[in-house]
């Protein structure tokens, strides 16, 4: 069992956390993230490399 030692900003006292990797609530079988955000800055680069970007992810060609 791992015990953790917190101190939360203006708490009266310490607040003690004990994780015990034994004892599981779930399972996690993968994990991922979002990329929606990232056209925000592609739409700020140069053409050429928003082509290129365009064609890595919308043909076959793995040269592009």
């Amino acid at each position: 069992m791992i015990a953790l030692l917190c101190c939360v900003v203006n708490a009266a006292e310490p607040v003690t956390l004990r994780i015990d990797p034994g004892q599981r609530f779930q399972n996690i079988r993968g994990f991922g993230a979002s990329g929606a955000w990232w056209t925000n800055y592609v739409a700020e680069f140069p053409e050429e490399n928003r082509r290129r970007i365009l064609r890595l992810l919308f043909t076959k060609d793995e040269a592009a």
